[in-house]
């Protein structure tokens, strides 16, 4: 029996793999997420439904381009879309409209493991028909989906086009309370979409037209905190591998390729410590390097022994737990009071 989801630790990371381990099928697969350590040992793997109505989801097997995974705005959950089940007629599932292969987004709560099937992307103009669902994020307590034809768009009760400026987008994420989006149409790159907008909003180029800049961007991490001198960014490209950028307050520019295999569609970077590292993975390998500085070759920390199986690519940030936060914040009052009764001469008590 499939055993029991568990909490998805912080510091760990989750992959995206299509199929059932050992094989895939031409068109649709049901898939799993596998939470491994940064060493590449497998801790559990969360299994998604391929069927049932409103429930199941699957994607294309040889679609490298799907499976897209990212984390929630506030940190709780993991998005990722597929084709919601039951299927009606034949053929490519990205080739079927929206009526015979639904396009939907799900999530599996960090907490516990737990996995959501969230809702159909519908409504004229909004439900990839023929269309390719790559990825979604929620942000702002809405639900954002990239794919092709469509752009970046909002389902909900009211679904709208977001964008369609760029509309071969690949992964979507809310990263400081805005929306970042990988292009693969048009000038490729990454673009920004202020804040968590519900009616159509013009992109902002970010990292685009940069000299030696991939032509395939999918996966992508930007350092926290505000935008300084100081910034990196990391874009695997399928074309490339991994690139490094550095902002000198002004423009962006190349600083140096991470090699690995090409292909390389997932990213996530661990940036709590004093250099970053940087996980990344093609359709058969994940990659790991540490960023000291300058470049250098990936080495491949898990493997799907030969099959084609890899897509997203999530690395978990380790955040304050809420009791932690409380007990700080009981801490700094504490104190306080023991200061002012100092200040007044009373007894400080132990």
């Amino acid at each position: 029996a499939q055993p029991a989801n568990a909490q998805i630790a912080n510091g760990n990371l989750v992959v995206l793999r299509v199929g059932d381990g050992n094989t895939l099928a031409t068109d649709g697969n049901g898939f799993s997420l596998v939470e491994l350590t940064t060493a590449g040992t497998t801790v559990q793997t969360i299994v998604i439904p391929a069927t049932g109505a409103s429930s199941g989801l699957q994607i294309v097997g040889t679609a490298t381009s799907e499976g897209g995974l990212s984390v929630s705005g506030d940190g709780t959950k993991l998005v990722f879309t597929g084709y919601s089940t039951p299927f009606t007629a034949t053929g490519s599932l990205s080739g079927r409209s929206a009526a015979q292969a639904p396009r939907a987004y799900g999530t599996v709560d960090l907490a516990t493991g737990n996995y959501t099937f969230g809702a159909t992307f519908s409504g004229a103009g909004t439900d990839y028909t023929i269309a390719i669902i790559r990825s979604a994020t929620i942000a702002g307590g809405n639900i954002y989906g990239a794919g092709s034809r469509q752009g970046t768009v909002l389902t909900g009760s009211t679904p709208t086009v977001i964008q369609a400026s760029n509309i071969g987008t690949r992964i979507v994420q809310s990263i400081g309370g805005d929306l970042y989006y990988s292009a693969s149409s048009g000038t490729v790159g990454i673009y920004k979409i202020a804040g968590s907008p519900t009616t159509a909003t013009a992109p902002t180029a970010f990292i685009t037209g940069v000299t030696g800049q991939g032509t395939d961007a999918f996966g992508f991490a930007i350092s926290p905190g505000a935008l300084s001198s100081s910034s990196v960014a990391y874009v695997a490209d399928s074309t490339i591998g991994i690139q490094k950028f550095t902002y000198n307050g002004t423009v962006w520019s190349l600083a140096y390729n991470i090699t690995t295999a090409t292909g390389t569609t997932g990213l996530g970077v661990d940036f709590s410590g004093a250099n970053p590292i940087i996980y990344a993975n093609n359709s058969s390998n994940i990659y790991k390097f540490t960023d000291t500085g300058s470049a250098g070759a990936a080495t491949s920390i898990a493997s799907t022994s030969g099959m084609n199986a890899f897509r997203g690519l999530a690395f978990i940030t380790p955040v304050p737990e809420p009791t932690t936060v409380l007990a700080i914040s009981a801490a700094a009052v504490a104190l306080v009071g023991a200061v002012r009764r100092r200040w007044r001469g009373e007894p400080v008590l132990a």
